[in-house]
């Protein structure tokens, strides 16, 4: 993948939903540390925070031929982990 392509969240996003890991990885390296800190938004819980935004990427990888697309990552990935941990907080 060109590193233009990073700069891009649609394209980022396609090649990742066709498989690329090299987008996977780029996508989780790139807003691991911002889902952190919206997570402590939250909640706390820092290790809550933690497993959440593994579930979040472990679900998306497992997901991807599914997921549909999005040219705002960050808010996609934003919306599933808050969700995510709402939905522990509640039980």
């Amino acid at each position: 993948m060109e590193k233009e392509t990073y700069n891009n969240d649609s394209l980022l996003w396609s090649n990742f939903l066709s498989g690329d890991e090299e987008a996977y990885i780029h996508i989780y390296k790139q807003y691991v540390q911002i889902l952190f800190k919206y997570g402590l938004q939250i909640t706390t819980d820092r290790e809550l925070i933690k497993d959440c935004i593994q579930d979040v990427f472990e679900k998306i990888h497992k997901n991807r031929r599914k997921l549909g697309q999005t040219d705002n990552i960050k808010l996609y990935l934003f919306v599933i982990l808050k969700n995510s941990l709402l939905n522990v907080l509640k039980r």
